[in-house]
C-alpha cells in the first residue's frame, strides 16, 4: 500500500491533531475487533459467528444519532430490521435453536461492540483522509499494537514457523484482500453513505458464507437460507431508498 500510494502521490500527510483519533480507531480495528472475533471464532462456527458480526447495523444507528448526529428514517430502520430478520430466518433451525459456547459469545459481542465504536471513528477519519490513507495509517499502527503481544504469548506457545508455507496463501490473502483492499472499499462507503448506512452491508456476511459454504463445502441451501437471502437484500433496498417528497409538502 505504501508502495502503491507513492507512486501515486496520494500518500497523505497526517496532522498531529488526528493522531490520537488514528490510534484509537486502530486500537478499535484491527487490535480489538480481530482478538475478539478470532478467540469468537475458536469457540463458536462460523455461521454462528457471522449472525452476531451481521448485528453490527442494529446498533450503528443508536452510537451514529448520538455521536454524528445522523438522520434515519422510518423507511431507512424498516431495512434494517428486514434484513436483520433475513440473517435470523435463513442462520437458526426449525427448533429455534442456536447454539454456542458462552465463552465464544462473549468474545463475539466484543467484537461488535468494539466495531460499533470503531465506525464512529472511521465515519470522522473518511471525512479527513482518502481511505488508502486511512487503512495504510491505522495498519501501521495495529502492527504497533500487535507486536508486544505477539512477543508475549508466543514466548510461552510459539508457532512453528517452518511450516508456514502451508499457511502463506491464506496469510497473504487476508493481508491482502481482508485488510487492505476490502479496509480501503469499506472506508470509501463510509465516506459516501455515512456509518449508519454503510454498516448494513455486513448483514451481507452471513449470506455469502452460506452462497460460499454451498460451493466449498457442499453444504445443502434450504428453502429458510433462500428466504433469509431475498429479506436481507429487501432490507438493503430499504434501507438505502428515500421516500418522494412532493414539491408543495
Amino acid at each position: 500500500m505504501t508502495v502503491i500510494l507513492l507512486l501515486t502521490k496520494r500518500l497523505e500527510k497526517i496532522k498531529k491533531e488526528d493522531l490520537p483519533l488514528f490510534f484509537l480507531a486502530a486500537f478499535l480495528e484491527p487490535f480489538l475487533y480481530f482478538i475478539f472475533e478470532s478467540y469468537g471464532l475458536l469457540y463458536a462456527s462460523p455461521i454462528i459467528s457471522s449472525t452476531f458480526i451481521a448485528t453490527i447495523p442494529l446498533f450503528t444507528p443508536i452510537a451514529a444519532r448520538f455521536f454524528l448526529k445522523e438522520h434515519l428514517s422510518t423507511l431507512n430502520i424498516m431495512g434494517f430490521v428486514c434484513s436483520f430478520i433475513g440473517v435470523v430466518v435463513m442462520l437458526i433451525n426449525k427448533s429455534l435453536q442456536l447454539t454456542a459456547s458462552p465463552v465464544g459469545i462473549i468474545f463475539l459481542l466484543l467484537a461488535v461492540i468494539v466495531a460499533v465504536a470503531y465506525s464512529i471513528s472511521l465515519r470522522k477519519l473518511s471525512l479527513l483522509y482518502n481511505p488508502l490513507t486511512v487503512t495504510l495509517t491505522q495498519n501501521i499502527i495495529g502492527c504497533i499494537y500487535f507486536i508486544p503481544m505477539f512477543v508475549i504469548m508466543e514466548k510461552n506457545t510459539p508457532s512453528d514457523f517452518t511450516g508456514i508455507g502451508t499457511y502463506i496463501i491464506p496469510l497473504l490473502c487476508l493481508g491482502m484482500f481482508c485488510s487492505s483492499i476490502a479496509y480501503c472499499l469499506w472506508t470509501f462507503a463510509y465516506r459516501k453513505l455515512g456509518a449508519s448506512k454503510a454498516n448494513v452491508y455486513s448483514n451481507l456476511i452471513p449470506v455469502f458464507t452460506a452462497i460460499f459454504s454451498y460451493f466449498i463445502l457442499k453444504e445443502s441451501v434450504t428453502t429458510a437460507k433462500i428466504t433469509g437471502i431475498l429479506l436481507v437484500f429487501t432490507g438493503l433496498i430499504l434501507s438505502q431508498s428515500k421516500i418522494k417528497r412532493h414539491d408543495n409538502e
